[in-house]
């Protein structure tokens, strides 16, 4: 598993998405599925501070100037109202409990992937990032979104099982599985908690 010069994407952690009157929940999706993660994504995002870790909150908006008809349409399957949802400046787009700190980047985004028409990659060619670690809503569409066009990007892409959700137990377990298979590694927070402390424990006796 390779962590080194790597960064987290905490996703779509926004009311909309993750509250029980938020435009999904509204919508008839199960946001229970999403909520129970959230003290784990909160100490895992913790331990990555701890370790130095850059971590980038991407936050979904929407707007009259960036629904496009496609866009519009495709939204009619899930049931979501798009003037209602994640509209810029309301507190459906918000941050749900995963509130970024005064020192963490915040990128906008207007589509599934985080970096579709956004400077996602700007800043981690910046910074040196190699390796994207993903939390966030949902696992099988913005998630595997964003994980599908980092990996064509060369990032290596690790996802954390225990720190993403979708709405159905089967939809995030298809996606898991696809990642797995084709586009990045699967894998729990623990697993990469562990390996930064391995880490931080061998750079220190480097020092010693």
């Amino acid at each position: 598993m390779q962590l080194t010069g790597g960064a987290v994407l905490a996703i779509d952690w926004q009311n909309d998405f993750c509250h029980e009157q938020g435009s999904a929940a509204k919508a008839d999706n199960d946001v229970s599925l999403v909520q129970k993660l959230v003290p784990q994504v909160q100490q895992f995002l913790a331990q990555a501070r701890r370790y130095g870790v850059p971590i980038i909150h991407i936050q979904t908006e929407h707007s009259k100037w960036s629904d496009s008809p496609s866009w519009r349409h495709r939204f009619k399957s899930s049931n979501i109202d798009t003037t209602r949802h994640c509209r810029a400046g309301s507190w459906g787009a918000e941050f749900y409990q995963i509130l970024p700190q005064p020192d963490e980047y915040i990128i906008t985004k207007h589509r599934y992937s985080a970096f579709i028409d956004t400077e996602l990659d700007l800043i981690l060619r910046s910074l040196g990032i190699t390796t994207i670690i993903l939390t966030g809503v949902t696992s099988n569409v913005c998630i595997e979104s964003t994980a599908r066009d980092g990996f064509m990007k060369d990032y290596n892409v690790i996802v954390l099982e225990d720190c993403t959700a979708a709405y159905t137990m089967r939809e995030r377990e298809s996606a898991l599985f696809n990642i797995e298979k084709y586009f990045g590694t699967v894998t729990s927070s623990k697993k990469v908690v562990a390996e930064w402390q391995r880490q931080s424990k061998k750079h220190q006796a480097g020092y010693s």
